[in-house]
């Protein structure tokens, strides 16, 4: 289970494009046409670049300093579901994060980075840093919008941290 600044999550957390794109989509929609909802929305997130000054510190040590047009914390699933995975093996029950930051870029290279994502070509993405933790501290000023799981989670800063076997799961038996 994670906590994102006191508040738990499952799936993951975002900072930056994907907050703006899950802001911008009305929950209807959501629930109307799932995946697809987020288009207009990841189009409108792709021209409004975020050029706050950020730093990313992954359990204790700075990993970047600079613009990133998003950091995505994932502990399961990725963008959209399980649709646009954001590294290679992201794991619900290794008791670790993925985070991964994006540098800055233009909404043309926004594209071809989650053209290359959705083909699960992870090292091929320009200015792309992944790193394993379980505390991930993001600063950015000015604040920039935060999700959790699909929901609006305030500005940063945020500190989100991995709390391992933290959920029981009953699941029938296997007779």
């Amino acid at each position: 289970l994670g906590d994102v600044n006191g508040m738990p999550f499952v799936l993951n957390v975002g900072v930056g494009y994907s907050a703006r794109l899950i802001i911008k989509t009305p929950k209807e929609w959501k629930r109307r046409i799932s995946f697809l909802a987020y288009l207009p929305a990841a189009v409108h997130a792709t021209f409004e670049r975020d050029i706050a000054p950020t730093r990313v510190t992954v359990d204790g040590i700075v990993r970047h300093t600079g613009t990133a047009q998003m950091v995505f914390v994932a502990n399961s699933g990725g963008i959209g579901g399980r649709a646009v995975q954001v590294a290679r093996d992201v794991r619900s029950d290794d008791g670790t994060l993925t985070v991964a930051i994006f540098g800055s870029r233009s909404p043309l290279g926004t594209l071809g980075a989650f053209s290359l994502l959705m083909a699960r070509q992870y090292g091929r993405v320009p200015d792309m840093h992944v790193y394993e933790a379980t505390e991930v501290e993001i600063v950015c000023d000015p604040p920039v919008p935060v999700q959790r799981d699909g929901d609006p989670a305030g500005t940063t800063p945020c500190r989100i941290r991995i709390t391992p076997a933290a959920l029981r799961v009953i699941v029938p038996d296997a007779r």
